[in-house]
């Protein structure tokens, strides 16, 4: 029979699941609104319908899947974004309510936190103090700004846990270290790395503390080992992924600070948040003010030694340094700065400051006069630094400020008496750190803007449906874009092989031949805006999606939401094949994924040169004696507010006495063509605006590059009106140019070439069949399929050598006679970490029989 201490502590550990969990959804609830915002919205949202859709249907695209990009490895996007445990709520949730699947998902995700931390400090203080500091830090500023990156949650669960594990082997008791260090390695290897690396300075620091004891060390080691080895079977590949992708950047290594530590004391007030914050912003280190004062006021206690005050100030101190520090924060961060999300690891400082937080009121100390007065000062201190610096704050306005420093000065009194009546003010200082985080929580979400998810619902169900409806009816391998999109990632939620990638680990590759051939691109993402009907047919795009507006009775609050349209108009020169209630299906004449071409040299792609670049691209495949894009004439300016700098006459100063300046020109079309604009790298959407025929087209760039916009085809006889309107002092078009793709041509060559090529099928996610075909002569088979090691061809079983095709993609050399060719694609690191895992299991498995016996 249960005694009512047992009933009690489950009762507690219930609430600290329950409380944080009601607090955090209570926001979402009260505001009706979705939880999709910025790239929970652009991105995860895309793989976690991935993971819905596949984890038992097709669980090797797990290992690759042309749905990611051109086609590329999942395993490091698996161990990134998707190994979560927590993910397999999202399976209770039909396909139409992912939303609200993963707004449960992340909910129950700080409802953990709450219940792995207080697991943790219920053993240290009282229930309510256990209670408030749990709360504080699953509703921490950290958790409340980063609660859109979901992968990273798991880490904040297991970081309790964590340090639980080495108190144990502190203190040679049992423990769980293996299984700890191999959870944090596997459901998100890069914030779990960032607790380790924690995990590790804790050791050192409280062993230190408590008297060197070599033994610790080694025990801690070889345990950690084991836990490490023991998830090689992800972290193996992922590293391969790593070192070709994201760590392929180059960083510099610098002894300089990010920004003055003291700003970080603008980030211990309620709401201190916005989207300025989430892209550029400072670390997340808000823990609510009563225990902030608690954790201050822990440099007071006289009941601590000063001994271990001074080593886990140091601590501290390091910690926060970590923060600004330029080879610290890239220590933690593995050698990259973060793009977006500064400061990632911030949630441990904010552990931390809570440990030190419940070991002050976990002592009841008495305070003198003298440490009280100190306390008081730097509270003054602090609260005239906030008074002074608000202006500088964007995101903090005056009631945000006055109900701060009203928590601070509560948390004061609170702590102070505490002593006196310890019960009463325990559990006025958890209301009081319960008010205060709801508090922040409401205001700091009140910066952003969230999507609906009807949206989502919408826009995914009609392009899965019009993906669905080509593989029903082309059981082949191809590719399909389209002229509009919501995400990046849209092929992951649409099911369907696609261009567009968004992703931490890109593959470098071939990010950088997208980005020769004009795509529009940042350091982990290209999109489909940029391409032209050539590499459409050279990249295998058989198929184009477009939207359908002739129907009248579909109410505008019931038609697809995207952010952004593809200014493709050639895509209507293709064949319309089927019409949806909101959607357009075109047919593309488009080489297949696996094709044959005569043995030619690999040409060098020139930077800034897209055209150009596809026009190589081209000729690689058809010879050089076929010239399908031309330059064309730039036509006459005629200027308004502006005028030509003298001996350049195609670069213009706009006068000082007019805001904006514009250039015009009429262009005659002679031609039934194609055309394309290329405008330079420094002319973008922020100092230009492009129209034709009154219409505006200058995309958004990413980062800095030349783009390609199509302003027309099929226009025989027609004038266009080409207008660029500019604010900037200067307007530079010496290199822009105007070009000319003969799109019919284009058109008809694919088509007798395709008569020549076998057909490729998927026959499951790592392995295609191409069927049989006979060769008179030595040719190459070439393919659209990003080149791996792991990509093995297979000629009548026999197995041929590979090399790259424009130094990117798969091909091999064939000589005369009948093939029939088989693709698979071996995982190789995979099987390797897999053999290492199983090999640690298998030996730590012996070594715990043994110890037993």
């Amino acid at each position: 029979m249960q005694t009512n201490h047992q009933i009690v502590t489950k009762i507690t550990l219930g609430l600290s699941f329950i409380i944080p969990l009601i607090i955090f959804s209570s926001y979402f609830l009260y505001h009706h609104s979705g939880i999709l915002t910025v790239d929970l919205g652009q991105q995860y949202i895309d793989f976690l319908s991935f993971y819905q859709q596949n984890l038992f249907h097709q669980p090797l695209k797990f290992i690759y899947s042309f749905q990611n990009g051109l086609g590329n490895s999942m395993l490091g996007t698996s161990a990134y974004y998707l190994l979560s445990p927590f993910n397999l709520l999202l399976l209770l949730f039909p396909t139409s309510q992912l939303p609200a699947a993963i707004f449960w998902l992340i909910a129950s995700k700080v409802g953990a936190i709450g219940l792995s931390s207080y697991w943790y400090w219920q053993h240290k203080t009282s229930m309510p103090i256990a209670l408030a500091a749990s709360s504080a830090f699953a509703l921490s500023g950290f958790v409340v700004a980063n609660h859109f990156n979901l992968m990273w949650l798991d880490s904040v669960i297991l970081l309790p846990c964590l340090i639980a594990s080495l108190d144990q082997v502190l203190t040679d008791q049992p423990q769980h270290l293996v299984l700890i260090t191999f959870l944090l390695w596997v459901t998100n290897f890069y914030t779990g790395y960032m607790v380790l690396v924690f995990g590790l300075c804790y050791l050192l620091s409280q062993n230190l503390l408590h008297g060197w004891r070599n033994a610790n060390c080694w025990r801690y080691l070889k345990l950690s080992l084991i836990g490490s080895a023991l998830a090689s079977f992800i972290l193996f590949p992922t590293l391969i992924e790593l070192l070709q992708g994201k760590a392929a950047g180059s960083t510099h290594w610098q002894l300089s600070w990010q920004f003055p530590l003291a700003h970080l004391l603008g980030k211990l007030t309620i709401g201190s948040y916005s989207f300025h914050e989430m892209a550029a912003g400072l670390p997340n280190i808000f823990i609510t003010s009563a225990l902030l004062v608690a954790a201050t006021a822990y440099f007071f206690n006289a009941q601590i030694t000063k001994r271990t005050r001074l080593i886990n100030g140091l601590l501290l101190a390091f910690l926060i340094c970590s923060l600004s520090f330029t080879p610290l924060v890239l220590g933690w961060q593995m050698g990259q700065f973060p793009v977006w999300y500064p400061g990632r690891f911030s949630f441990i400082v904010s552990f931390w400051l809570l440990e030190l937080a419940v070991s002050q009121l976990g002592q009841l100390p008495q305070f003198s006069w003298r440490q009280l007065s100190g306390l008081l000062i730097l509270a003054a201190g602090l609260i005239s630094y906030w008074l002074i610096k608000r202006s500088q704050w964007p995101y903090l306005d005056q009631h945000e400020l006055i109900i701060t420093i009203s928590f601070v000065v509560i948390g004061i009194i609170f702590i102070s008496f505490l002593p006196l009546s310890p019960q009463l003010f325990q559990v006025l200082i958890l209301l009081t750190v319960l008010l205060e985080a709801g508090t922040n929580l409401y205001f700091s979400l009140d910066h952003l803007s969230y999507q609906r998810d009807a949206d989502y619902r919408n826009y995914t169900l009609n392009v899965k449906a019009a993906s669905d409806y080509l593989k029903h009816h082309d059981a082949s391998l191809y590719r399909i874009d389209k002229t509009f999109f919501r995400s990046d990632n849209d092929s992951f939620s649409g099911n369907f092989n696609s261009l567009a990638n968004f992703n931490s680990i890109t593959n470098q590759t071939s990010l950088k031949f997208m980005t020769a051939l004009g795509y529009l691109h940042n350091s982990n993402s290209y999109t489909n805006h940029g391409g032209t009907a050539l590499t459409d047919a050279l990249l295998g795009v058989k198929y184009y999606l477009q939207p359908n507006f002739t129907d009248e009775h579909l109410k505008q609050q019931d038609r697809m939401t995207y952010n952004n349209r593809n200014n493709r108009i050639d895509v209507n020169q293709q064949k319309l094949i089927h019409t949806q209630t909101q959607l357009l299906l075109y047919r593309a004449s488009a080489l297949p994924l696996v094709f044959l071409s005569q043995p030619r040299r690999s040409p060098h792609f020139e930077s800034d040169q897209p055209i150009m670049n596809q026009q190589r691209f081209y000729q690689t495949i058809f010879g050089k004696q076929t010239s399908l894009v031309h330059r064309s004439r730039w036509p006459h300016a005629v200027l308004k507010h502006a005028k030509r700098v003298a001996n350049q006459p195609q670069h213009y100063q706009r006068q000082a006495s007019h805001r904006f300046a514009s250039v015009s020109l009429a262009y005659q079309v002679r031609t039934s063509d194609t055309y394309y604009l290329e405008l330079p790298r420094q002319l973008n959407s922020t100092n230009l605006t492009l129209t034709v025929n009154g219409v505006k087209l200058t995309d958004e760039v990413r980062d800095e590059q030349t783009q390609l916009i199509n302003i027309c085809q099929q226009a025989k006889g027609q004038t266009l009106a080409i207008k660029l309107t500019f604010s900037s002092p200067s307007l530079n078009l010496t290199t822009i140019k105007l070009w000319r793709l003969k799109q019919r041509a284009l058109h008809q060559r694919l088509k007798h070439y395709r008569l020549a090529q076998p057909t490729t099928y998927e026959v499951n996610p790592l392995q295609l069949s191409v069927t049989p075909f006979m060769l008179k002569r030595t040719e190459i088979v070439n393919s659209t399929i990003p080149w791996s090691a792991n990509w093995l061809v297979f000629d009548h079983g026999h197995l041929l050598k590979t090399q790259r095709f424009l130094h990117t993609f798969v091909a091999a050399k064939l000589a005369p006679g009948k093939h029939h060719l088989t693709y698979c694609y071996l995982p190789r690191e995979l099987l390797v970490g897999l053999l290492i895992s199983l090999l640690t299991l298998l030996v730590w498995l012996k070594f715990k029989i043994v110890l037993s016996h």
